[in-house]
């Protein structure tokens, strides 16, 4: 168990990806940021493809894994996330502000600020992993999130969510915005909202600005 941020340097490619994950027999390692109230991550990813993230528990983290892609930053490829467990981050602050400050209790956040006609990252797969007690689950993000002028505007691509199950969440628990092709298939929400009210509403799955 650690109770520190892994923030890696570099990146791969998807036939070649930087792999992190665990060795041997036994329970999955942890990183438990210990207060969910603190914006504390498991894992960082800044302006970085190629990754392979496999076997981990986070717990405890106001974001289990966090990538945010800058406006210098040319499109990225492949994060693969799989057989992950995230829980316990239930902070609900005013999504409408993040990520300054980030204030909501995610398992995963792809983060970009506007892009237009250019996708910052693409080739995503999470893929058999839980989300259990978070406030939401995925979040792909930008601070227009309900602009509709900017309605053809689309910062992440090809985006899979594979057998997945989000469970005792509050809102909602994939919410995807600016997703250009993909799949959602084998994903099961259920017991989401419990004790929890929301002006903008509460769903197993919310979808703004994606198209296949």
């Amino acid at each position: 168990t650690w109770d520190e941020e892994l923030r890696p340097k570099g990146e791969g490619t998807a036939r070649k990806p930087i792999v992190i994950s665990s060795y041997g027999k036994g329970k999955k390692p942890v990183i438990d940021r210990q207060d969910y109230n603190k914006d504390l991550a498991g894992i960082r990813l800044d302006d970085q493809g190629g990754f392979k993230i496999v076997g981990l528990e986070f717990n405890r983290c106001m974001t289990g894994i966090y990538g945010e892609y800058s406006a210098a930053c040319p499109t990225k490829k492949f994060i693969w996330i799989e057989d992950c467990y995230f829980h316990d981050s239930l902070k609900y602050g005013n999504y409408r502000t993040y990520p300054k400050p980030r204030n909501i209790g995610l398992g995963i956040c792809f983060f970009s600020y506007e892009r237009k006609n250019r996708i910052v990252l693409t080739d995503i797969t999470v893929k058999n992993c839980v989300f259990r007690r978070l406030a939401s689950g995925i979040w792909t993000n930008s601070p227009d999130n309900f602009n509709k002028n900017a309605s053809n505007i689309y910062n992440f691509g090809n985006m899979t969510l594979d057998g997945c199950l989000f469970e005792e969440g509050y809102q909602w628990q994939m919410g995807l915005r600016g997703v250009a092709g993909g799949a959602v298939r084998n994903c099961v929400t259920h017991d989401i909202g419990r004790k929890f009210r929301s002006f903008n509403g509460v769903a197993g799955a919310m979808f703004f600005r994606c198209k296949g």
